[in-house]
């Protein structure tokens, strides 16, 4: 089967999973990166590291549903089956350890810049460390997962959830105040094909200045993009909520916040929810 096929059976039409046109493991080019095909999986973040163990130096995992998609603090990812775009990404970065969370926020940075050309009038930016919200809703996921010898890092997999063409009806009725989806707020489908095409596009041509500048790349991206500085925000500690202002990130992809006492916390891995501007 050519690529063209294959790129018109991916669209958003029903794929028809038949042996003899496209088995599960099947793989095709997108730019530099080699694109693994699934109907079902348990997880993308799961068969990406089954893949990172067995050496393939880095890859892009996509399936059109997860049976136990997951994101950060164990919860569960749940998307009706091809309709959102439900992919990982294996890399091998030669990175410090203390510098991952600075690839957390590159993701989402590029998830940004690829969805914001479909719904340039409507609200988007991130909430500090892996969510992108539309319209003050969550509409992207990004879970990230590291193997280390050691301090050595062997692989990085960073899972990414996007809800495309999801209706009102898909979410469960906890999430249906909190979740969106691109076609709930333009009113159109997108192609999730060309939306993965347009991510790792983006990928490619910030990667290598991401890479070489890190910080001083995720920096004024992050200004731009994020939802979160200037903000009230709640931050359990141990049981106990702390309310400060987040005024930043630092140079490892950290968030600062300054609490109502004036004590500074520097946050990594903690989640936190958003209050309203500072004025």
């Amino acid at each position: 089967m050519n690529n063209k096929k294959i790129l018109r059976l991916l669209r958003n039409q029903p794929i028809k999973w038949k042996r003899r046109r496209l088995n599960d493991g099947y793989q095709i080019k997108c730019g530099n990166k080699q694109i693994y095909l699934y109907r079902s999986l348990t997880s993308t973040n799961d068969t990406a590291k089954e893949l990172g163990e067995s050496g393939i130096p880095e890859a892009v995992i996509w399936s059109q549903y997860q049976l136990q998609g997951r994101g950060r603090f164990t919860r569960s990812w749940l998307c009706p089956q091809q309709k959102g775009l439900l992919f990982s990404m294996l890399i091998r970065p030669e990175i410090k350890a203390n510098l991952l969370p600075l690839f957390t926020l590159f993701a989402a940075i590029i998830a940004v810049k690829t969805i914001k050309p479909l719904c340039a009038s409507l609200p988007l930016g991130i909430k500090w460390p892996n969510d992108i919200l539309l319209a003050d809703k969550k509409l992207v996921g990004i879970l990230a997962e590291a193997s280390f010898s050691g301090a050595n890092l062997n692989y990085l997999v960073l899972g990414i959830g996007i809800n495309a063409n999801l209706d009102f009806r898909d979410f469960s009725p906890g999430l249906q105040a909190k979740s969106t989806s691109i076609k709930i707020e333009t009113g159109h489908l997108v192609s999730r094909l060309r939306l993965l095409r347009s991510f790792i596009a983006n990928w490619e041509r910030h990667y290598h200045e991401f890479r070489h500048n890190g910080f001083d790349f995720i920096l004024p991206h992050w200004e731009k993009c994020n939802i979160t500085t200037g903000k009230r925000v709640i931050l359990n500690k141990q049981g106990q909520n702390i309310n400060g202002i987040a005024i930043g990130i630092n140079d490892s992809g950290g968030l600062i916040i300054k609490d109502d006492c004036g004590d500074i916390y520097e946050l990594y891995a903690e989640e936190i929810e958003l209050g309203q501007n500072m004025k």
